[in-house]
């Protein structure tokens, strides 16, 4: 065991706070700050070299870069004068609510295109010539699906690729059981914090598309055309040439998506070593040969940016950073089992703020705290977000299901039964605890396949089945 680790089983057993309260605060955010500094470099190479191999970005996107950037120089690689650390937190934190915001927006637009890109693999068998398998039928191919789902034995990847099933399988129930099946996910919260409920309520209402998704900004207008033409389509008498020009305002949108939310993934990584490196400035202490290494790549990165040049990132200055990546080999992931080790405590140490407050290290703590956060998995939580605890009762429950009820049952009368039935599945997929055990899972494959007449889309659903099997 490290000595920070001793230090953390100490404090776990309230055994001399006075002294390892402050060695622990300072120790963790050394360690952080380090590993933000290497994880930026590293994070920024790969921004930089984004942003310039991409044309025709959204201004929103390159403008919130270029403040970014903004930041890295004025804040890291220039002197940061002590008065105005707080002005830069504000920005960062500023622009990183900026970019979840844009991230919801996208991902409620694909939410809704999933929607029709159900709908379009469902019609898409109409034209053309495909057929089942040699010797089909309904009980093989539902024991074939539930070998592949048994294949694995993590319970994690077998639950996975149940929802991944059920995402593809005909949607034949009735909606009396589909409601009964969300009334009973949602009662399962009985007793539970209200956050927990309200996150199921959310995460169902997108994936359902359920809620307009709002004004886009300027530059993203392709999405709402997409979005605007599947609305339009008849989808129950669909003829080729409609389904054609469909599928193509999709395939448009879809590049579009995937292209700017590689951008925003980079970017907000970006922003949280920063945010990071920002808050931990104070009471952090840096290895010099590596942070030198860390500025020469910030360095590097900054100077392609402003020359705009597609091809900047293949210059011969770019051979001779690899001395500096080679200096961080490694640190990275033994800076990453540092703190892995000793940030569990964090959970469980609200309780010695008046300690904390009397020996002056709770700023420190609070401060620990959201860098913990920042460097999490998550990268798109929520600093500011409080978190409602109060008790679920039986009638918050109610309330829940019956609004989430009453919008579905209007979503179903104003569109065509396909674009209910994508609905209902974007909905079953999401439920956590929807199928319980491998039998009523093999009953419902079975079920889906055998009540659906309609052979064009059974055939669309088998063959997708068999190529998510094949992957």
């Amino acid at each position: 065991m490290s000595e920070l680790g001793r230090i953390a089983k100490d404090i776990e057993k309230r055994k001399n706070l006075e002294l390892n309260l402050p060695k622990y605060m300072n120790a963790m955010h050394t360690i952080y700050h380090r590993y933000a500094y290497i994880h930026l470099a590293l994070n920024d190479y790969t921004c930089g070299e984004m942003l310039l191999e991409e044309t025709d970005l959204p201004d929103s996107l390159t403008d919130l870069a270029a403040r970014v950037h903004a930041i890295v120089q004025d804040g890291l690689l220039a002197d940061l004068p002590a008065d105005k650390l707080a002005e830069y937190v504000e920005k960062i934190d500023n622009i990183r609510t900026e970019i979840i915001e844009s991230v919801k927006l996208l991902t409620s637009y694909v939410d809704c295109l999933q929607i029709y890109e159900y709908v379009l693999n469902r019609v898409e068998y109409r034209f053309n010539d495909a057929d089942f398998p040699f010797r089909y039928h309904d009980g093989g191919f539902t024991q074939k699906v539930m070998q592949y789902i048994l294949k694995d034995k993590d319970r994690m990847v077998m639950r996975t690729k149940v929802s991944e099933v059920v995402g593809q399988l005909p949607m034949r129930m009735t909606k009396q059981r589909f409601f009964e099946i969300v009334r009973e996910s949602f009662f399962r919260y009985l007793g539970s914090e209200k956050g927990d409920i309200d996150n199921l309520l959310y995460m169902l209402r997108t994936c359902a598309a359920l809620d307009d998704p709002g004004q886009l900004p300027k530059g993203w207008e392709i999405l709402s055309i997409a979005y605007d033409r599947m609305k339009q389509a008849n989808f129950k008498d669909i003829s080729e040439k409609e389904y054609q020009e469909c599928r193509e305002q999709l395939n448009t949108a879809t590049d579009f998506i995937h292209r700017i939310s590689n951008l925003y993934q980079i970017l907000q990584e970006v922003v949280n070593d920063i945010y990071i490196l920002l808050l931990s400035m104070p009471y952090a202490l840096t290895e010099t040969k590596e942070l030198e290494s860390c500025k020469t790549i910030l360095h590097y990165v900054q100077e392609q940016l402003k020359s705009g040049k597609e091809n900047a990132f293949a210059d011969e200055e770019s051979e001779a950073l690899l001395e500096s990546f080679e200096k961080l080999e490694g640190k990275q992931e033994q800076l990453y089992e540092q703190f892995s080790e000793s940030d569990y405590l964090l959970d469980s140490m609200d309780d010695l703020m008046e300690s904390m407050k009397s020996i002056m290290v709770d700023k420190l703590y609070l401060s620990l705290k959201q860098i913990a956060r920042l460097a999490s998995s998550s990268r798109y939580i929520e600093l500011h977000k409080e978190r409602q605890t109060e008790t679920v009762e039986e009638a918050y429950l109610e309330q829940v299901f019956k609004s989430f009820m009453e919008d579905m049952e209007a979503s179903f009368k104003e569109n065509v039964k396909l674009v209910n039935r994508a609905r209902m599945t974007a909905v079953l997929q999401a439920l956590p605890t929807f199928l319980r055990n491998m039998d009523e899972c093999q009953m419902y494959i079975m079920q889906a396949l055998m009540n659906c007449s309609d052979p064009r889309e059974k055939l669309a659903s088998v063959e997708m089945l068999m190529a998510l099997m094949e992957q």
